[in-house]
C-alpha cells in the first residue's frame, strides 16, 4: 500500500512540475505542434527564418564588395525567395483567412493588415530587383534614369526592414492562426485546404 501511495505522490509532483513549466512559459492552453496537411504552412515559415539571416548577409556582401557577380548572386537569391513570400501570401489570404474568419471573424484582423504592408515593401524591393537586373543585361551599363545606387540603397533599407516585419508577422500567425487550425479545423477540412493551396 505504501508502495502504490508512494508512486502516486511522485507521479502527481512530476505532473504538478510540468503543469508549472507550460504555465509559465505559456504553452498550457496552446495545442501541441502535430503533423497535419497544414503544417506545409509552418515549414514555410520556418525556411522564411532560416532564409532572412542569409539575405541579410548577402546584402552585407554586396553593400562592402557591390561588383557584378556579386549583384547576379544577390538577384539569383533575392527573386526566388520573393516568389516564395508572394505565393505563401496568396494562399493565405484567398484559403487560410477565409477559413479563419468563417470561424471566428474577429480573429486578429492585424493579420490581413500586415500582408498588405508586406505586399508593398515586395513592390518596392522587386522594383529595385528590375533596376539592378537591367543594368546587369545592359553589360553593366547604366539606362537613362538608371538608379542603380538609389536601387541598391532601397535594397539595403527595405530588405532588412522587410525581414522583421515579416519575422514578427509569422510569430502573429502561428499565436493565432496556427493555433485555431490546429485546434478546431479537422483533418478532412485541412486536407481540403491543403489541395486548395
Amino acid at each position: 500500500v505504501y508502495i502504490v501511495v508512494a508512486l502516486a505522490c511522485y507521479s502527481n509532483a512530476i505532473c504538478l512540475l510540468y503543469t508549472a513549466l507550460w504555465a509559465t512559459n505559456g504553452t498550457l492552453f496552446r495545442p501541441k505542434p502535430k503533423w497535419s496537411p497544414i503544417t506545409v504552412m509552418k515549414l514555410t515559415h520556418e525556411a522564411f527564418r532560416v532564409a532572412i539571416p542569409q539575405l541579410c548577409a548577402s546584402l552585407i556582401a554586396v553593400k562592402a564588395s557591390p561588383n557584378p557577380n556579386a549583384l547576379k548572386i544577390l538577384i539569383a537569391q533575392l527573386k526566388p525567395f520573393l516568389m516564395a513570400y508572394t505565393s505563401h501570401g496568396v494562399q493565405e489570404d484567398e484559403v487560410l483567412f477565409p477559413e479563419i474568419r468563417d470561424l471566428f471573424p474577429g480573429l486578429n484582423p492585424s493579420m490581413s493588415d500586415e500582408h498588405e504592408v508586406e505586399h508593398e515593401m515586395v513592390l518596392r524591393i522587386s522594383d529595385a530587383l528590375k533596376v539592378l537586373s537591367t543594368f546587369l543585361d545592359n553589360n553593366n551599363q547604366e539606362t537613362e534614369g538608371g538608379g542603380v545606387a538609389a536601387a541598391l540603397e532601397l535594397l539595403y533599407k527595405e530588405f532588412p526592414a522587410f525581414g522583421d516585419h515579416l519575422l514578427n508577422h509569422m510569430r502573429n500567425e502561428e499565436n493565432s492562426a496556427t493555433v485555431v487550425i490546429r485546434k478546431y479545423v479537422s483533418i478532412a477540412r485541412q486536407i481540403e485546404l491543403a489541395q486548395k493551396m
